[in-house]
């Protein structure tokens, strides 16, 4: 299994303070997982008018929390794939957690709260401009986990980066395609640009597992 890539279980420390800087991974999914965020075609991501609402809201987060950056990050037919970046300056941002339970002064948001501000702002225009109203659009939580070093960065946005191409051949996906190793390899290497490591560190992941792979001489496995 390969450490640097995001794993099914959640990771969260307990006692470890989610406000302080860091680099983190957060999975957050559509309720039910209904894909009602866009379509993957060609292995890219079509967004829907939700996930066009999602993605502004996305991009937003800076404006409410100014020490917080975006990273890499994909929005997926039923789910959304990103590195949030909470940086040193000590800033309030627009869902402050208090200090104590009197309400006496702020501190830094945590990613728990900075990741439902995103949430609850797409839900509401979402449900404003008509879609989905009355329902829910997000699971009520979210996965995450801490990004403690370069090649856990690395791998993690090479896995974001490539999120459309898994969905396609995803053996998860209703629509999936089946796809020899060779003709997904070739996609690596000419789409992506992938060679060497970067190319056996993809190919060896756990992320392929996913990947319904057909026999090299035949139209199914």
């Amino acid at each position: 299994m390969n450490p640097g890539l995001p794993q099914r279980r959640a990771l969260r420390l307990k006692g470890y303070d989610y406000s302080q800087p860091g680099r983190y991974f957060v999975n957050i999914c559509s309720f039910d997982r209904r894909c009602i965020f866009g379509r993957v075609r060609n292995a890219e991501i079509i967004l829907s008018p939700i996930g066009e609402i999602v993605d502004r809201c996305w991009q937003q987060i800076p404006s409410h929390y100014e020490y917080v950056s975006l990273d890499e990050y994909r929005i997926m037919p039923n789910h959304v794939h990103a590195i949030l970046i909470i940086r040193d300056e000590h800033r309030d941002g627009a869902c402050p957690v208090r200090d104590d339970p009197h309400g006496v002064g702020t501190q830094r948001a945590s990613l728990s709260a900075i990741v439902g501000s995103a949430k609850s702002a797409a839900t509401k225009l979402a449900h404003d401009a008509g879609y989905m109203i009355g329902q829910s659009i997000w699971q009520s939580r979210f996965y995450d986990r801490i990004i403690w070093d370069d090649r856990s960065h690395f791998l993690v946005r090479q896995y974001i980066e490539l999120n459309p191409l898994f969905w396609e051949f995803d053996i998860h996906n209703p629509d999936t395609k089946g796809i020899t190793l060779e003709a997904f390899e070739a996609i690596l290497r000419e789409k992506y640009h992938l060679a060497g490591q970067a190319l056996a560190m993809v190919l060896e992941s756990k992320a392929m597992s996913r990947v319904r792979l057909l026999g090299g001489d035949s139209d199914d496995a």
